[in-house]
């Protein structure tokens, strides 16, 4: 079964040669499931860190993957620094919640575009190097970050200097990150219609 919402899983699998005991980083993770990059190779035996603000997806991500020992889940946002109870938009119009985002400027496009309907709650937000290493992780197979425009600000929370990742996923792809990638020397290898592939050049 393809989890994923424009083929990434394909990709995926293709990319890593099917293998079964990767390291990944979910960061938006959802519900586990749906339109999801990380799915199939949990699956498949990964371990892996699943990061979701929203409350009410983070709930079916621990009924989902809560007997399995190799998953770490935290219902967080993560950014380029930590702060208590930022604001957070969640599109009640939307059945899977996906469409949940820090940023108010994507909250405010996507009501004039998509007529959403936003419930503001709040959440914690962690700097993104600070949960890695919480959590004891220095190298990351695959990381998938998919924020609704949030995505720059988890990208910069990351210290490349201490954490070697070798596949990164980016929903919204920006000056910010591909100056980032670039100074780190990350390069662009795929796309889809929805997602960015950058590999880190050895």
């Amino acid at each position: 079964m393809d989890y994923s919402q424009y083929g990434e899983q394909e990709f995926l699998l293709k990319f890593f040669e099917n293998k079964t005991d990767g390291i990944l980083v979910d960061i938006g993770a959802a519900d586990g499931i749906t339109n999801s990059n990380s799915r199939k190779l949990l699956e498949m035996g990964w371990s892996g860190l699943l990061v979701e603000p929203n409350t009410s997806n983070f709930e079916k991500l621990q009924i989902t993957y809560s007997n399995n020992e190799n998953i770490k889940m935290f219902n967080l946002g993560c950014s380029s620094e930590s702060k208590k109870n930022s604001k957070f938009f969640i599109d009640k119009n939307d059945v899977y919640e996906q469409l949940s985002t820090f940023s108010e400027i994507q909250m405010e496009n996507c009501k004039s575009y998509f007529n959403c309907e936003f419930v503001e709650s709040t959440i914690d937000l962690i700097k993104t190097q600070e949960l890695l290493e919480a959590c004891f992780i220095s190298h990351i197979d695959f990381l998938s970050v998919d924020t609704e425009s949030y995505d720059h600000l988890v990208i910069e929370g990351i210290d490349f200097y201490k954490t070697n990742i070798k596949l990164i996923c980016v929903e919204h792809v920006n000056q910010q990150i591909e100056k980032i990638f670039k100074e780190n020397n990350y390069n662009l290898i795929h796309k889809t219609i929805g997602n960015s592939f950058y590999s880190k050049n050895i």
